[in-house]
């Protein structure tokens, strides 16, 4: 299962889920597609009636939830697609879930850290990177700063890197 969003609030009194989506294809949120959350003690699918984005979120209303008690049941429910879901991405593109647990080396081959999170801003993306002293770095994901990333190998190769990790 790949995480594409969390259910991080409720909207109104009629049901409404207020979704952090973890994924720039915005259409899987569209009316008529299905959705499954995921708990660690249940999983279900629903057909999303309606939704509409806005702020960074995506409001959906589910076919089953027609109530805030049964909408709060699904507060912090991870919304999650199958492996054999995902699409293709352009080159030089990747999934957030392929990105995160790279193993970071600088110019000079030398392991700086691991990559364990990604944060999406406005401008570009940005890698956090926890360094073996247990330091967090944080790298612009743009090609001033990524000479080379290798998923398949699991690592990520800097350029420019003086100052980084001071």
């Amino acid at each position: 299962m790949v995480l594409i969003g969390r259910v991080v609030s409720t909207h109104g009194v009629k049901g409404m889920l207020k979704i952090k989506p973890f994924t720039d294809f915005l259409e899987r949120f569209a009316p008529n597609e299905k959705i499954c959350l995921y708990s660690i003690s249940n999983k279900k699918l629903f057909l999303i009636k309606k939704s509409f984005e806005k702020n960074g979120f995506v409001y959906v209303k589910l076919d089953s939830i027609d109530n805030l008690n049964n909408a709060k049941k699904y507060l912090n429910y991870d919304v999650v697609i199958d492996e054999l879901d995902l699409r293709k991405l352009d080159k030089d593109a990747y999934y957030i879930h392929g990105i995160i647990g790279l193993k970071v080396y600088d110019e000079n081959d030398n392991f700086c850290g691991e990559i364990v999170d990604v944060y999406k801003l406005r401008t570009n993306d940005v890698f956090e990177v926890m360094t073996n002293e247990m330091k967090k770095v944080l790298i612009p994901a743009v090609n001033d700063f990524i000479e080379e990333t290798n998923i398949d190998r699991g690592y990520l190769k800097l350029r420019n890197s003086e100052g980084l990790f001071d």
